[in-house]
């Protein structure tokens, strides 16, 4: 019973993958940049920002993206973005982009930052609290979108993120706040 149930199992892992072998020849090496980020109106009292921590995307590994969310203020915070950690989970407006948790370790394509299956997000609202003119960050890697397209892995151009901020507390709050970011080939 237990072998047949794993060579069941290994049967599902074999198709669920090959379909997806053609992306391994379509990896070409790409750079990601930072193109604009919002300014936060001031009487939010934090400052949010996005900066490039690896700006290459290899078959070895992908960009990473640094959100960093700072309490300007003198008492402690809460904020949340969501049913997720702070900016833990996004897919760009225009189709194409996902920045997941570094943390996260889906089923990857072979051959290319595209997760196998789409990527499932819990229901509880999360709310972070930061300290008094503390920061809260999370470093993010750059995966192509599954389901978009089966000709190009992370396709290039410009992709904007956006998210809403709710802020907890006396006087309850939100403000929108995003950024842009390009993907390139990388010259030869």
């Amino acid at each position: 019973m237990k072998r047949r149930t794993l060579l069941v199992a290994a049967g599902v892992g074999v198709t669920g993958t090959t379909g997806f072998a053609v992306h391994s020849s379509n990896m070409k090496e790409k750079n990601v940049a930072i193109e604009s980020v919002d300014e936060v109106p001031e009487e939010y009292g934090f400052n949010v920002d996005a900066t490039v921590r690896e700006p290459e995307i290899t078959n070895d590994h992908t960009a990473i993206i640094r959100i960093t969310v700072e309490n300007e203020r003198d008492e402690a915070r809460k904020i949340s973005d969501g049913n997720r950690e702070l900016f833990s989970t996004l897919t760009s407006t225009e189709p194409g982009l996902l920045l997941l948790d570094r943390e996260a370790s889906p089923l990857r394509t072979p051959g290319c930052w595209r997760p196998v299956f789409g990527q499932s997000r819990s229901m509880e609202l999360r709310i972070a609290e930061i300290p008094p003119k503390g920061t809260a960050t999370i470093d993010l890697a750059v995966w192509g979108e599954s389901g978009v397209s089966l000709n190009e892995c992370l396709p290039t151009g410009t992709f904007r993120f956006d998210t809403t901020y709710h802020v907890f507390g006396a006087e309850e709050r939100e403000f929108d706040w995003g950024f842009a970011l390009s993907v390139e080939e990388q010259q030869a």
